[in-house]
Parts: C-alpha cells; structure tokens; sequence
C-alpha cells in the first residue's frame, strides 16, 4: 500500500508540548529538506532506493491537492496533519496546505544555512529571487516585460488567486530545476493576508526581484510575527 508518513525521533518528541507557529513551520521544512534528500538518493545494487520510492509515492499524493482544499484532498492533507500547530486557524490551515502541495509539485528546496559565527544571518531567499532568476538575468538587468507583468500579478493576488498565480510560477521553477527556500515560503505565506506583515512581504519580494544589484541584502525584512 502508500506509505505512511512516520514521524522522525526528534519531531515525535517535540508532539509531546504544544507545537507553535513557528514550530510548525521549522518542523515541516525540515520534512521537506528530508522528502528533497530521499528523492535524490542513489540505487542501491541496481534496485531502486526504498526511501526514494516511497518519498516519490509520497510527493505524488501532496500534487493531488494542487487547486484543492484540504477537505477537497484528504490523501494529501492527511501528511500535513502531524505538522499543524496546535491552535491553527482556517487560514493559517490554507496556507499550511497550499505550501506543502506546491512542495509535492517541485520539491527541491533550498537548504537553510545557519547564521555565522558573530550572529549574522545570510540574506533571505525568497520567491522575488525565483522570479528574478526564471529570467536569466544575473548581476542586474531589465526585468522580462512578461515575466514583469507575471510578478506584478502574484504581487496584486489576494488569499483567492494567490495560489493559481504560485502553481504558475512553481511549475516554471521545477523546468528550470531552480530551488526554492520553504520555510521562508511558508513564512510568507502565513503572513500574506496581514495587514502589516503581509506588505513587508510583497516589499521584500519587490526588492529581490527589481534590485540591480541584490546580493548585499540584509532580510530582515519578511521574517513576519
């Protein structure tokens, strides 16, 4: 049969406490760095490797979501369900869901690196770079007036559109095989409808996708409640 989604040691323990917000979201990217991980592990004596199989059965079931609800697509849902915070509402559930299923649509995702020595975080990576990148214009350059034209509308979406326009811009991303960072998704997403937080994010992707010259930036800026 399926798969069953087991989860590790370390995140079985943290279900004995109340999981946050933020828990949720630590504990589901790093799910995702280990689903990215099996994916890509080598056969083993000419037989394909059990985990990558069954993290491919896995990926297939959180695509069947894609344009779905989550009481739309329970196979789905039901791998997200051990990573929900404990007092999760509606549309925290939504967005929760729609990351994990656009996860299941390319799921090759950028690893987080950890802040240096003296504290410092490393700038954030965030869906304004994708877009930047889908162009080909490294070092600077005039935005692509269609690639332009579709960033401004996934700037313009509200929580409705939002994932119609985030489906569009993930499957160019997985043809172009150009990771994406999740966990700073999931943040943003989760702050998209904010009255405040949800600005600071569109700004933040605004930045990374129009800037000249955007390796200097310091991101604080999304980093959301």
């Amino acid at each position: 049969g399926d798969p069953q989604l087991a989860l590790p040691p370390e995140e079985a323990e943290e279900r004995k406490f109340v999981m946050t917000l933020n828990d949720s979201i630590a504990a589901l990217s790093r799910q995702f760095e280990r689903w990215s991980n099996d994916l890509n592990r080598a056969p083993v004596a000419g037989h394909r490797d059990r985990r990558a199989v069954e993290a491919r059965a896995l990926m297939a079931r959180l695509r069947r979501g894609l344009g779905k609800s989550p009481a739309e697509a329970w196979e789905a849902y039901g791998l997200l369900v051990p990573y929900l915070p404990e007092h999760v509402s509606a549309a925290q559930r939504e967005m929760l869901f729609l990351t994990a299923t656009l996860f299941g649509e390319h799921p090759l995702t950028r690893a987080r690196r950890e802040p240096d020595a003296d504290g410092r975080r490393p700038p954030t990576y965030n869906l304004g770079d994708v877009c930047r990148a889908l162009e080909d214009r490294p070092g600077g350059g005039p935005a692509d007036p269609a690639g332009e034209r579709r960033f401004q509308a996934l700037l313009r979406a509200d929580a409705t559109m939002l994932p119609i326009h985030l489906r569009r811009i993930v499957r160019l991303a997985a043809a172009k095989a150009l990771p994406i960072d999740y966990y700073q998704l999931l943040r943003d997403l989760l702050n998209w409808s904010d009255p405040i937080w949800g600005d600071r994010t569109r700004l933040a992707w605004a930045d990374h996708y129009w800037r000249l010259d955007h390796s200097s930036t310091d991101d604080t800026d999304s980093q959301g409640k």
